[in-house]
């Protein structure tokens, strides 16, 4: 049975009779359920309310038609609007190597594969998004008078935005891609973008390496020229000195000697590193003086922001503003929601200005740390070549002395052996120059790590598949996201799925289900003699369903008090009439005197279930208009008794607060087992919960996929607020019942019997 169906037989419709009874009456549809929260509840955990997958299988069971259809018109709508509405687009690309290492033509090289190989194209690919980059390509003038370029408000951002470089296959080719709507376009504007980062990036390390080379041969000309006036100073001294020098000046001479050459060894090794230094710090000026033209990437805004603890605080405040908002918009009527949520929706927008102003203020923070990184490398580079120049001044001044005291022991043997020694060491300073002068010279004659493999062609064919991409994928989301959104209301609206949620999701126990029966046999069911064993059997299932719950309540009265039961529910449109009345009837056929009183005195329909009058009822024995006595009806079934609403007046709402209700009851505990009260929802009125504390216990009413956990919650709540007990709930709609006692609801009647014994007798 679908909801609506359920619906509509759970308030209104006549009640079928009990076996051996034959009620009929016309059926008055239902009213829907007024919006109203009660009582102070808290929302249902997710957990508790069935919030998971099944719930959405629950959902999907009863909104599938709705999701298919729906489903399906959305996703032929988008599929068609992405396919009609794309606009061809062209795309030009063009092919750059970035080999994993440096091109050697003679002396072997590092390889770079590897993660430095990785940090060395993510380097290459944001030089050439670089703003810098396309300023410069956008200068050209090929590209400034290209129609495209000049209709952009901003067009170095607009050629970004249209801008795709990318290694695929993380390979050692870099695609530069351009796509626009004309073709003739694209090749021009993707050959100026390599051709401005190939001059602004690539060839400024080749002339760094130019500039660096004529440094090493302006040094090698200065040393060689020491070297021949070193020589020549040896020359002449060894023609002016004789041979024939002592042992002790000789031992003397070779120990300063020895002295000598620890000193100038490591005067020329501090040379050395200077000179590295200063090359070094050359390379860090040029790159310090292009950082501050690189932009900060939003994955580095990105990764200073998961450690940044405003923003960690914004973004938690940000959630919970959220979750306020949310809870608002659910919990409360839109007219409520309206007048309080206005200060968490702007305190909102507040918070995310602000993490919005802390991204900011990180992106010129990390462009400040680049800039000063760089800054504090130079300054390093320049601190160690101070260190390095006072070691060489202290060396200088050490071999000076050595000098000196080696001419105290002879100036000849002596003076030869030094310009010896200097000549030896010279000679080697020059030889280390030149060969780092002939490694560079001939690495500048080597194949450059970053070439360009193919340029950009005019696309004479657009992007089709595309096109086919954006219509599917239009359908899919199409067909995915209005199904999703429906199935997600159903769920927000926590309707009851099984009789299993309500002890977690409500809060009371289950006293017994009433199983889902077809719309055509419930129609069948006030005959008594239906047209098949098909609808006797549904008629029987149906009855001892709420036999069951009838049970139940003989038993719990036999060890505590529990005669006057009232059923209720929580809004209108979940079937409290109909168990009210079938729970009566059930009692009255088990021997139990029985009387079911119709409280709900705003929309009574008890009068119409059993075929009697409204008037005289209830509401003219409180008024004391006449004695409960003469309002009480027998019925056709023997034990059950009726009586009805009456014609209630709303301003006379005080009747149920005074002693006259309290008498009522007293008086029918005394005349009956069993009283069954029929009274109004606990939600939209205020009369169950005056009369309420006048009974033993409430059972609540409850149709599944109609009812609502929350508000079956609140209805509990309020309840037990007024020191009502609550005995449970009985579910209608559960499909559990006809599959577990099937062969006990095929009852054979007398026509059955003698039709199978016949055979027998023959």
């Amino acid at each position: 049975m679908t909801p609506e169906r359920e619906a509509g037989m759970s308030e209104h419709q006549h009640l079928p009779a009990p076996v051996g009874q034959d009620r009929t009456g016309a059926a008055r549809p239902s009213a829907p359920a007024p919006l109203y929260l009660d009582a102070e509840w808290q929302p249902i955990p997710a957990a508790e309310a069935g919030q998971g997958f099944g719930a959405y299988l629950h959902a999907f069971r009863r909104r599938w038609l709705a999701v298919a259809f729906l489903g399906m018109l959305c996703g032929a709508a988008a599929a068609a609007a992405a396919w009609f509405l794309f606009i061809p687009q062209y795309t030009a690309t063009a092919l750059i190597r970035v080999s994993s290492s440096v091109q050697s033509v003679l002396f072997p090289t590092q390889q770079g594969a590897g993660p430095s190989f990785d940090i060395y194209k993510a380097t290459q690919l944001e030089y050439l998004r670089s703003r810098f980059v396309l300023v410069a390509a956008l200068r050209q003038p090929e590209v400034a008078r290209l129609p495209s370029i000049r209709e952009q408000i901003d067009p170095v951002q607009w050629v970004s935005e249209h801008l795709s470089v990318r290694f695929p296959g993380n390979s050692e080719f870099m695609n530069v891609s351009f796509t626009s709507t004309r073709p003739d376009e694209t090749a021009v504007i993707v050959n100026a973008i390599v051709d401005a980062y190939m001059r602004e990036v690539v060839d400024t390390e080749q002339r760094e390496r130019r500039q660096r080379l004529s440094e090493l041969d302006q040094l090698y000309s200065e040393k060689e020229a020491d070297v021949r006036k070193l020589e020549n100073d040896l020359k002449s001294l060894s023609q002016q000195l004789e041979t024939g020098d002592s042992q002790a000046l000789s031992l003397k001479q070779q120990i300063t000697l020895q002295q000598f050459s620890t000193y100038r060894n490591e005067l020329i090794n501090v040379q050395l590193r200077m000179l590295r230094l200063q090359g070094e710090l050359s390379i860090k000026k040029a790159i310090r003086d292009k950082a501050a033209q690189i932009p900060v990437t939003d994955r580095e805004i990105e990764a200073a922001a998961r450690t940044d603890p405003v923003i960690l605080q914004l973004q938690l405040r940000e959630s919970e503003l959220k979750n306020l908002v949310a809870q608002t918009r659910d919990v409360l009527r839109p007219e409520i929601a309206a007048r309080y949520g206005n200060r968490y929706v702007q305190e909102l927008a507040d918070v995310q200005s602000r993490i919005k102003a802390r991204r900011e203020e990180i992106r010129q923070e990390l462009e400040q740390r680049r800039v000063r990184d760089l800054d504090e490398e130079i300054e390093n580079l320049n601190f160690e070549l101070s260190i390095l120049a006072q070691q060489q001044d202290q060396l200088q001044k050490e071999v000076e002395n050595v000098r000196r005291s080696a001419e105290t022991f002879g100036k000849g043997s002596i003076e030869v052996e030094f310009l010896r020694a200097e000549v030896e060491l010279a000679r080697k300073t020059l030889q280390t120059i030149a060969e780092e002068r002939n490694r560079l010279a001939i690495e500048l004659r080597a194949k450059p790590r970053i070439t360009v493999v193919q340029r950009a062609e005019v696309p004479r064919v657009a992007d089709s598949d595309r096109r086919i991409q954006l219509a599917i994928m239009g359908g899919l989301a199409g067909f995915i996201l209005p199904g999703a959104v429906l199935l997600w209301w159903d769920v927000r609206r926590k309707p009851v799925n099984t009789a299993h949620e309500l002890p977690h999701a409500v809060g009371v126990d289950v006293w017994g289900t009433i199983p889902l029966v077809p719309t055509r046999a419930l129609q069948m069911l006030p005959e008594e003699n239906g047209r098949s064993r098909r609808y006797q059997r549904w008629r029987a299932l149906f009855s001892e369903s709420v036999r069951k719950v009838a049970a139940r309540i003989i038993r719990e009265s036999e060890h505590e008090r529990l005669q006057v039961i009232m059923v209720t529910s929580a809004v209108p449109g979940e079937g409290k009439t109909t168990l009210a009345s079938q729970l009566a009837a059930s009692l009255a056929q088990m021997g139990q005197k029985t009387v079911i009183l119709d409280f709900d005195l705003r929309r009574p329909s008890l009068h119409e279930v059993f075929n009697l009058p409204i008037s005289p009822g209830v509401s003219e024995v409180l008024r004391a208009e006449i004695s409960l006595k003469d309002v009480v009806r027998p019925t056709e079934l023997e034990n059950l008794f009726v009586v009805t609403a009456g014609y209630w007046s709303p301003h006379r709402m005080a009747v149920l607060a005074n002693g006259v209700i309290g008498g009522l009851f007293r008086q029918l505990r005394e005349d009956f087992d069993f009283v069954i009260v029929d009274g109004s929802p606990v939600l939209p009125v205020a009369d169950t919960r005056f009369i309420s504390t006048h009974t033993d216990g409430v059972v609540l009413s409850v149709v599944r996929d109609i009812s609502r956990a929350p508000q079956l919650r609140a209805a509990r709540q309020v309840l037990e607020s007024f020191h009502v007990r609550v005995l449970g709930a009985v579910m209608t709609g559960s499909a559990e019942d006809v599959y577990y006692a099937y062969p006990y609801h095929s009852p054979i009647v007398e026509g059955d019997s003698q039709r199978q014994e016949a055979p027998e007798r023959g």
